[in-house]
């Protein structure tokens, strides 16, 4: 397949054109390409750059692997407003096995929500951060703090990249962050679709009936239509809506634009 040019955003690094290979993003990474939560842009499809824990179905949406990483910690050492780097207490509950251990750059990607208690809460990205087993661990932000903060009075919290192992199957409290273009396997780099037309397997009364275009995310990551009257469904993840029905007026594919992301 013959190459193309698309727009891609690093975290951390900014924009730019590359020149891709014909099959991106329609195929699976053995070696890691990009970092985690990159974005690429095809016309009115955008994908962001995953890592497989299982096998990914394109069939459904892919959910975020783990949950913080990081629970309200103290603030480990004191530092004035314009910095570039925080120093967090990680307990021994924190970390991904809530065993108090966090590998080096393993939160890259993803965000130190930080409040300092005595000026407004502030979210950095992280783009570094030192390995960990329960004690003191140190994170560089993307952007210098607005704040200072104290040691020991205020606190923060921090999340992974939500593109970070990301998992298939059913977990109702786990957000959908893409529909895989690949059936990626475990510890494969693959992209997920997350801004534009695509399509996950839907349930029988999606886009089915007159004004009934919205369409969301069930716990599986099929999708079902937005029915207010349904308990089960009226507080689901927003999947985005249905573009084009059967040419009777049925269901059709359906072909939906996600707006994920």
């Amino acid at each position: 397949m013959a190459n193309k040019t698309a727009r891609i955003f690093i975290p951390g690094v900014g924009e730019s054109f590359v020149n891709i290979g014909g099959g991106t993003p329609y195929e699976q990474d053995t070696v890691q390409k990009y970092p985690f939560g990159t974005i690429l842009s095809l016309g009115l499809q955008k994908f962001a750059y995953a890592l497989a824990n299982g096998t990914q179905n394109p069939d459904l949406g892919s959910h975020i692997a783990a949950g913080q990483h990081v629970s309200y910690a103290t603030i480990a050492a004191s530092a004035a407003a314009g910095v570039s780097s925080l120093t967090l207490d990680v307990a021994g509950t924190d970390g991904e096995a809530g065993d108090g251990v966090i590998a080096a750059n393993e939160l890259v990607g993803g965000y130190i929500l930080v409040f300092p208690h005595s000026s407004n809460t502030f979210m950095r990205q992280i783009v570094s951060n030192t390995a960990v087993s329960t004690g003191e661990m140190t994170v560089t932000l993307d952007s210098p703090t607005p704040a200072a903060v104290v040691v020991d009075v205020s606190h923060c919290e921090c999340m992974a990249s939500p593109f970070r192992k990301v998992i298939s199957g059913n977990y109702p409290k786990q957000a959908i962050v893409g529909i895989p273009t690949y059936p990626a396997t475990t510890g494969k780099y693959f992209w997920l679709l997350v801004d534009g037309v695509g399509w996950a397997s839907p349930q029988a009364e999606v886009g089915e009936a007159d004004h009934d275009l919205q369409v969301v995310f069930r716990h599986d990551g099929s999708i079902d239509e937005h029915d207010y009257s349904d308990a089960y469904v009226t507080k689901q993840q927003h999947a985005g809506y249905v573009l084009t029905h059967a040419p009777a007026g049925t269901q059709g594919a359906p072909f939906v634009k996600f707006s994920i992301w």
